[in-house]
């Protein structure tokens, strides 16, 4: 069924409660007590004539008036002024509190009982109402907020929404601060406030203003969370600086909760997205490194045959050495290029042997170093390792590829003649092997993505598609099930 929820009417108690909330407790009493006495006078120049019995009707409306306009302290404190008025200038003998008959006393406290319970009954009425009026007025602000949230066509246009309904329901200002690692502030915070939300957000407890954690604060800092996750924190300010009422902070939390869905759900979607999209990138990649090992397998082979055909020609030709040590050094950087890309694309498409068992840690170092003679003729290799040190289960080709790139990425990256260390070590029933040398290193903003496939650090002068260190996160990742 079609639902049309309508704005509330302009509500005369409302703007009375909104006036005299802003009147100090003092002032009310004083208020009051002008009310009733001003009144008293216009009562005793148009009515002084009528039976003494009637005015009392006219003291019950002051009364009645009064409780609209008041709250119970001056109300009680207007009802007992009244009584006494009336017993004081309209009861003969006037202007005196001489015993009267005792139907006269009997008709004072008549009076003062019936002008209290009546107006403190008034009082209550009104209470009720304006807590019906908020209710409504809350639960249509949810309802907007909720619509919002189904049809807005950004997040920025969500949250402007959000803080402008919050704002005129609980009479103040929020923001909203939204992430997963970390927290993206609105430029307006300050230093305090920043630390506090941070706190709320880490730990998934409210602080600030109107609690028992971090009540100093000029903020009320809510995390927002959703079904899986803290996606961000909701930082209340009051403009009257009151505590909330049950009913405000119910409709807090719940606004709170609906906001909090929204973003979760709006990362999950951009997870997914990302996903997709990496996705696609790996079928390229993939394709890229397919190509690549293909088309280039035929012609190093027959550039392979050619060099061993002419090898002793050119060895015996004292010009035509140096000229063949650069084709052959040529033909090698391609070749490692052929064998990168061919690696990444089977560790990428998981189809690697995996097969563990004992092996000499000497042997493997060994091996590499053999391997990579050419490459690291122009460094010194120091390897660090115990003399006894035990047999280690590892699958040795997957190894043998993850220190050959690493020893092969020490080489490109460190100036000639400098130290590679390779050491091997056991702490904690754990096997470490690391390579270090004494290049340049990787700023500290880098070291996330030197493990991308075809990444260069940005003024790296080396051959090769960038895919080392690709490969040797992705047989890491293998090897140590991480």
């Amino acid at each position: 069924f079609p639902v049309t929820i309508q704005p509330l009417p302009f509500s005369p108690s409302k703007w009375n409660r909104h006036f005299w909330a802003k009147t100090s407790s003092k002032l009310s009493y004083l208020y009051a007590l002008l009310w009733v006495s001003t009144l008293s006078l216009v009562c005793n120049y148009t009515v002084s004539r009528i039976n003494y019995k009637i005015v009392d009707f006219f003291f019950l409306l002051i009364t009645f008036s009064s409780a609209l306009l008041f709250e119970k302290g001056p109300l009680v404190c207007a009802v007992i002024l009244s009584a006494f008025l009336w017993y004081f200038f309209f009861i003969p003998p006037y202007g005196t509190f001489q015993v009267s008959p005792l139907e006269e006393v009997f008709a004072f406290f008549l009076f003062f009982m019936v002008a209290l319970l009546t107006g403190i009954q008034i009082r209550r009425t009104k209470q009720r109402e304006h807590l019906v009026a908020k209710r409504e007025q809350s639960t249509q602000a949810i309802y907007e907020i909720v619509r919002e949230i189904a049809s807005a066509p950004s997040s920025h246009q969500v949250f402007e929404e959000f803080k402008k309904k919050v704002g005129q329901i609980l009479n103040g200002s929020c923001q909203v601060s939204i992430g997963r690692d970390f927290l993206s502030f609105d430029k307006h915070f300050d230093d305090k406030e920043k630390a506090i939300a941070e706190w709320v957000f880490r730990n998934g407890k409210e602080a600030g203003w109107s609690t028992t954690t971090l009540s100093s604060a000029h903020n009320l800092h809510i995390p927002l969370k959703g079904l899986k996750e803290i996606v961000g924190v909701l930082s209340y300010s009051s403009s009257e600086n009151k505590p909330l009422s049950v009913e405000e902070t119910n409709f807090l939390y719940t606004v709170a909760q609906q906001l909090a869905n929204y973003i979760e759900r709006s990362f999950t979607e951009s997870t997914e997205r990302e996903n997709l999209f990496l996705g696609k990138m790996e079928k390229v990649y993939n394709r890229i490194l397919e190509s690549i090992s293909e088309e280039l397998r035929a012609p190093l082979q027959t550039l392979k045959k050619a060099i061993a055909t002419i090898r002793k020609e050119a060895d015996s030709r004292p010009l035509l050495t140096t000229p063949f040590h650069q084709i052959e050094e040529a033909v090698d950087t391609l070749s490692q290029i052929r064998d990168d890309a061919a690696a990444m694309k089977k560790l990428s498409a998981g189809f690697i042997e995996f097969e563990k068992s004992p092996h000499e840690v000497h042997y493997l170092i060994q091996s590499c170093q053999k391997k990579l003679d050419k490459q690291l003729k122009k460094h010194k290799v120091v390897v660090k390792i115990a003399e006894k040190f035990p047999k280690i289960t590892f699958d040795f080709s997957l190894m043998e590829i993850l220190l050959s790139h690493l020893l092969l990425n020490a080489a490109q990256y460190s100036p000639e003649g400098t130290v590679i260390e390779v050491e091997a070590e056991c702490s904690n029933n754990s096997f470490i092997l690391s390579v270090s040398d004494e290049g340049p290193g990787i700023p500290d903003e880098l070291l996330g993505r030197i493990f991308e496939k075809f990444y260069k650090a940005p003024g790296a002068n080396s051959s090769g598609l960038g895919l080392g260190l690709a490969i040797v996160s992705s047989t890491a990742a293998i090897v140590t099930g991480k």
